[in-house]
């Protein structure tokens, strides 16, 4: 007995009755035979099965099914608005809703996508309530989808209702309050300024200064905040936060001008004899973690929601300006309001200049990255009274120089008295 191999010479392509499977057939016609791909279709029983194996190779079924799970997606954000519409001129109460719904559908196909037809119904129960300002929802429900193509192929059932309607349902309360997002973005500062100002409610006997607030131990309230503000912008999403990746031929033509900022104030501080100290781990995580949450909350939260409700110009000195009053903030939690003055000032110009580089860049991270150089250079190289080299005295002013050691000028010195003699006494005797 002997065995006897042929080649069938029928193509796959020319098996298929739309685009998609005749260009997947062609796909798989230039294969080598014994390929697995090949074997598995050519070991189908008929037409038919060689039909239904190209259509699922050729991946059409996914593009209607993620525009039809997209389409579907509509129902429980449409419940949810129609609800807050109707409940805001109501009794403002509490509520328990029920809503329902069925469709059907024939989607046609094209040369990436395959013709449906679906079927389906929903069922959505919801409850809200008001929390203050705010109105919060919730809502489950259960969903049935049939789709098919040819009345064959694709048949399947999604019971995705409860995650999406409870998803969706979160999202659009976290901004349909009473408050616009403006106000939203207000409130928001307003809580870091109350996380980053807490160490004002602790006693203390005497002021202590911004670099010693800074540098001596590690800040948790900056740590609290910056963890509030990534909280604030999971919530806030679509509010124009600009954290995307910078364009780096953009930002290499608008970089130099900072840069040559920073490296002019490390020369000056360098001619000032302020030597560089070691900077401890606390004082690095304390700096940057003050950098990226400033950046988030004002030129990230603040600035898109004002540029939606004014003008350009209007928006851009709002958001500088509230950056400078915002550090005054600090002198509740330090007491020195002279650094405080000098802190506001300088944050108002360096504020207007990493606003213009967010805008042009049309991404956060060049600001981000320069205020955590900016407080590096600050608070730990010795800008604005920060460290002095280990063993160095404290430089003596003008006024008191020829001083003793320790002894101030505004301190009291003791008056040396002279006695005066007569005149008489002065006068040679005869």
């Amino acid at each position: 007995m002997t065995s006897r191999w042929s080649w069938c010479d029928v193509s796959f392509a020319s098996l298929a009755r739309r685009a998609n499977q005749s260009s997947t057939g062609r796909g798989i016609d230039a294969l080598p035979r014994g390929y697995a791909v090949w074997n598995t279709v050519a070991l189908m029983s008929n037409e038919n099965a060689v039909r239904r194996g190209l259509d699922l190779l050729s991946g059409e079924i996914h593009a209607s099914a993620l525009d039809l799970l997209f389409e579907e997606g509509r129902f429980p954000r449409l419940a949810f608005a129609d609800r807050f519409r109707l409940a805001a001129g109501t009794d403002p109460g509490s509520a328990f809703w029920a809503r329902g719904h069925g469709s059907s559908a024939d989607r046609q196909g094209g040369r990436n996508a395959a013709a449906l037809e679906q079927d389906s119904e929903r069922l959505l129960l919801g409850l809200d309530g008001p929390l203050g300002d705010w109105r919060v929802d919730f809502q489950a429900g259960e969903n049935g989808c049939d789709a098919g193509r040819d009345g064959s192929t694709g048949h399947g059932r999604a019971d995705r209702g409860k995650d999406k309607g409870l998803t969706q349902a979160f999202e659009i309360g976290s901004r349909s309050g009473g408050l616009d997002r403006l106000a939203v973005a207000l409130c928001v500062v307003a809580a870091r300024l109350v996380l980053t100002t807490s160490i004002g409610l602790m006693p203390r006997d005497a002021p202590v200064s911004l670099k010693q607030a800074t540098t001596t131990t590690l800040a948790w309230k900056n740590l609290a905040a910056l963890a509030f503000l990534l909280l604030a912008v999971r919530l806030l999403r679509g509010i124009g936060l600009g954290l995307r990746w910078p364009d780096w031929r953009t930002l290499g033509r608008l970089l130099w001008f900072p840069l040559l900022h920073l490296a002019a104030m490390a020369a000056l501080v360098g001619a000032a004899g302020q030597g560089m100290q070691a900077v401890a781990i606390h004082v690095m995580v304390n700096v940057i973690a003050i950098g990226i949450a400033e950046e988030l909350a004002f030129r990230g939260v603040l600035w898109g929601a004002p540029r939606r409700a004014m003008p350009f110009w209007p928006a851009f000195l709002a958001v500088s300006g509230i950056f400078g009053i915002a550090h005054m903030a600090d002198v509740a939690g330090t007491g020195d309001m002279q650094g405080g003055i000098v802190q506001s000032v300088a944050a108002v110009l360096s504020g207007t200049g990493w606003l213009a580089l967010r805008i042009r860049c049309r991404s956060l991270v060049p600001a981000m990255a320069l205020h955590c150089l900016w407080n590096i250079l600050v608070l730990g190289f010795g800008g604005f009274g920060g460290f002095r080299a280990p063993g160095r005295p404290e430089p003596a002013g003008r006024a008191d120089r020829g001083r003793p050691a320790g002894e101030n000028r505004h301190q009291a010195r003791p008056r040396r008295v002279r006695a005066r003699q007569p005149r008489w006494a002065d006068r040679p005797r005869r």
